[in-house]
């Protein structure tokens, strides 16, 4: 089968009625959760990402802290919770809700840690690098004020661990909130 592009996509649909393409995205609707997520944001009245927010928070803390944990050799598999951030990134509007849920990561990180002891140095690079993430884009939009004390907080919450984390956490921190 061969793969569509979007200019293929664009012909078809020009090509479908109004009720034609209703029926269509209704049915995408009721099949595929990550469509309903997307409505949900956008027919909210007040643009709120945070109701489908948590949701997806959930989803990250059952990755870290499974109501019956049984944990293998991948034990935690925090790339499924870093997809978990990606995904969400496709079906919301706020800039601020992504940087939460960003933030939100990497503080299941640091908890993760705290609980469990040392982690090897794959896993606190994908903390430092999603914290990297949060801070540019808090910068970019001029957010510090409102999200210096979280990120002060998961700075905090990272002392004690291990292959400087916590050093590399409050360089990130110190460069992006210089001027707060």
């Amino acid at each position: 089968m061969k793969q569509i592009g979007i200019k293929e996509l664009k012909s078809y649909l020009s090509l479908q009625n109004d009720k034609e393409l209703i029926i269509q995205i209704v049915e995408l609707f009721k099949t595929f959760d990550q469509v309903k997520e997307f409505y949900q944001i956008r027919l909210n009245s007040n643009s709120d990402d945070s109701v489908v927010r948590k949701v997806y928070e959930a989803k990250i803390r059952k990755i870290f802290f499974p109501a019956k944990p049984s944990y293998g050799n991948d034990f935690p598999r925090y790339a499924d919770a870093r997809k978990i951030v990606t995904d969400y990134k496709k079906v919301a509007i706020s800039p601020t809700s992504i940087i939460m849920l960003m933030l939100f990561y990497v503080e299941m990180g640091c908890e993760f840690t705290r609980s469990y002891g040392d982690m090897n140095e794959p896993f606190y690079n994908s903390f430092e690098s999603m914290f990297n993430t949060a801070v540019k884009e808090i910068v970019k939009f001029g957010l510090q004020d409102e999200f210096k004390f979280y990120c002060q907080d998961i700075v905090n919450l990272a002392s004690g661990t291990g292959w400087g984390f916590h050093d590399e956490l409050n360089r990130i921190f110190g460069e992006g909130f210089k001027k707060t």
